[in-house]
Order: C-alpha cells, then structure tokens, then sequence
C-alpha cells in the first residue's frame, strides 16, 4: 500500500501491474474525476458497476448516440403564463371569431320600423337579434352593438315575374314565391347580372337576345323614290313584307314584319350590332343611298353609297351601326337617290342584331 494520502480519499489501481496503486479523491456525483488507465473524453460515458462499485469509462458508447439527445433536441420551451398544452389562436384567427355575427333570436315582425322603435322588448334585445318589418318593403333589422335596429337586408322592389326575367331573361314563364331577400349591394347588381353574362360570352341560345329578318324576291318591290337627296334627307323605309327568324330571341318584326326588327327585352338599354344586307337595282346612272335607321331616324353613320351602272344590274350594299335599344325600340333600313328621282327596287334584304 502506498504512503500518503489524505483522510477521505480512496486506493486507485493505475494499471494492471501488480502494486501500481495511488490515493485520489472519492467520487462525490459531481465533477469528480476517474481514471480507468486513461481520462475520460468529452460526450463519452462513464458508468456506475454495481458489482465492483467501480466507475468505469466505456469509451465506445458516445453520449450523443442515446435517445435522450433527440428528445431534447424536441423539447418545447416554457413560456410564463402559459401551459404546454396551449392551443393558441393567431391574430387573424381571432379577428374572424370577432367579427362573426352574432346569433340572435327572432323578435317578431312589425308594421314598419316606427313600430319597432316604439315597442318594449323584454327582455331588451342583444346584439344580434332581429326584427322583420313589412312596410314600406319587406325588410330584416338587427340589434347592433350600439343600441339601435340596423337594416340588414330588404326585398327586392321587383316583382317576381321581374326578377325571372331578368335571372333567367329567355322569354319562359317561372314562377317564384316566398319572400325574397338581397343585401342592399346585390340588389343594386341585379339588373346587371343577365347583361354581364351575355357580355363575357356565357349567354346560351335560349337566353342571349338576337333577332333575324329576312326578303326575297327576284321580281323585287319597287321602293318609290319622289325626291332627290342630298344625302342627309328624303329617305324612304324599305319596306318589304319580311319573316322572323325561329331562332330570333326577343325580338320581333314589329307591326306588320315589314322590314323592322323589333326588341321586346326587359333588361335595358342594351347596345346591339345592326347589320343589314341589301340586293338592289335601278335607273342607269343613280346613286342609291342605304342608310340603319332607329325608330324612324336614319343613323348618319351608317350611310353607305352605291351606284347603279345599268338598270339590269342587281347590286349588293351592307349597312352596318351599333344602336342601343331600349323596350320596343326598333331598326329599320332606308334608302334614298342623290342623283335622281329614280325608283330603287329591292330583290332581297336581310337585318339582323346581336348584342354588341
């Protein structure tokens, strides 16, 4: 046994060799240091035998390859005030929850909205109750926060025939009954939604309004011609007894077909391309004027002229105008002579309008 050593410390075997032995301090399960022939490395284990009550270094088993390292890596940090199994709301979550409207209780249905105010609730209405008036329209309020009956809805001032019309806007019969509700905004959009479909391209056979007349004949109908034209006057309707097409879609050849196209639609004014097409014939020498005409006023822009070389010759003229068209408004072709008071007979003519 060696000499020295002090009270409290312990015989260590440095090595394997026989009496190599020293006095070191006894592990006191803090920064006590072993030594098993070489010191211990960092992130390496040193374990308790429990056999030999020896602290040995295993060396070969690294702290950083037991599962606990991993979990740490996991762990969830405290925060104060709050517990670990918190399900917190973000701001944004929290400012929907805010902002839904409350769910109120139906408080019953009155004359008009003086009525409401002169009646005492009891208990007094929380926010979000609701009251329907029926005067002067049919109408939804709610008890707001402030204190006091906010309209929330009204009643379409349409009636139901109107309001088919325009949702389904293809000349059928619907029937729609209850109480109708929109918001102040969509109501105002309404009137709207048939045109803006129709506009993209959405429109379908049934709903999109087209019209399409047509004339024929090789004999012709002399269109009579007494004054001369100076190109902004004198014209004369062209006026043959012309046929609706089926497939036309609220329009109509008005009194008596007669060379008109007429819109009978309830969603206006609408803006339409007119197109008019117009096989002629006449004095050798005449210069025929054809011009779109809108109840009964040619449109200046649409003028197109055309001569007349022989009088067997059967010429051709397209007429072309964008017109808006409001219910019953109605297109017509005209025609004029700025050379002469010579006759223009009409052969065949055609008018039709889409939207524009």
């Amino acid at each position: 046994m060696p000499v020295g050593g002090t009270t409290g410390q312990i015989l260590v075997k440095l090595s394997d060799n026989n009496f190599d032995t020293d006095w070191v301090e006894a592990p006191d399960g803090t920064d006590a240091v072993v030594f098993g022939g070489t010191a211990p490395v960092n992130n390496e284990l040193v374990i308790f035998n429990g056999t030999t009550g020896k602290l040995i270094k295993r060396s070969s088993i690294p702290a950083s390859s037991l599962a606990f390292a991993a979990d740490l890596a996991n762990k969830v940090d405290v925060i104060i005030g709050k517990g670990l199994s918190a399900n917190d709301l973000t701001n944004a979550l929290k400012s929907k929850l805010d902002n839904l409207p409350a769910a109120g209780f139906f408080r019953g249905n009155f004359a008009n909205i003086a009525a409401v105010n002169a009646f005492s609730f009891n208990p007094v209405p929380a926010v979000g109750d609701y009251v329907t008036v029926v005067g002067p329209t049919f109408a939804r309020y709610w008890w707001s926060p402030a204190s006091v009956w906010v309209i929330e809805s009204e009643e379409s001032l349409l009636n139901a025939a109107d309001i088919a019309d325009i949702l389904f806007d293809d000349g059928e019969t619907w029937t729609l009954g209850g109480n109708i509700l929109f918001t102040p905004t969509y109501l105002a959009l309404l009137n709207e939604h048939q045109t803006i479909i129709e506009n993209v391209g959405l429109g379908t056979a049934s709903t999109t309004p087209k019209g399409f007349a047509s004339y024929f004949s090789i004999a012709g109908q002399t269109i009579v011609i007494t004054t001369i034209s100076d190109g902004t006057n004198n014209y004369v309707l062209v006026n043959p007894a012309t046929a609706v097409s089926g497939d036309s879609n609220q329009f109509t050849g008005g009194t008596g077909s007669l060379g008109r196209l007429q819109y009978t639609g309830t969603v206006t004014p609408r803006v339409f391309s007119i197109h008019a097409t117009v096989s002629h014939s006449g004095g050798a020498g005449d210069l025929a004027l054809f011009a779109i005409a809108k109840n009964g006023a040619a449109i200046s822009e649409s003028r197109t002229l055309n001569e007349i070389k022989t009088a067997a010759e059967v010429h051709q003229v397209s007429v072309t105008a964008l017109v808006s068209l409001a219910t019953n408004d109605y297109v017509e072709v005209f025609v004029a002579n700025t050379s002469s008071t010579g006759d223009v007979k009409v052969h065949a003519l055609s008018i039709s309008a889409s939207l524009g």
